[in-house]
């Protein structure tokens, strides 16, 4: 680890695109930035996009603080479909109506 590395602390914001893991980000960051001491503060589904929060160095202290906080989700769905897997991947297994579901 080169001294600059050591040097590097801080929280920040990383964007993990959909079809990628939140480790696959991690380790990506360890590579490239030469940080051992790195904690992300909540993963991501696969399947999902969005904001990783990131601390390096000293500033790993602070995740269980950010964990604490309320986090916003955006979802989007099919309505009246189940899949084979559950989740967005699946082949479909069941389409209903659902015409009775109303917005509020």
């Amino acid at each position: 680890m080169t001294s600059v590395a050591k040097s590097l602390y801080g929280v920040f914001p990383i964007y993990k695109p959909a079809g990628c893991t939140t480790n696959t980000i991690m380790n990506m960051l360890r590579k490239n930035l030469g940080v051992e001491k790195m904690k992300h503060s909540g993963a991501l589904n696969a399947y999902s996009e969005g904001i990783i929060i990131v601390g390096l160095g000293e500033a790993v202290k602070y995740n269980q603080a950010i964990r604490s906080h309320t986090r916003m989700y955006l979802v989007r769905g099919v309505l009246g479909v189940a899949t084979s897997t559950f989740d967005c991947t699946g082949d479909y297994t069941k389409i209903a109506p659902f015409l009775h579901v109303k917005e509020n």
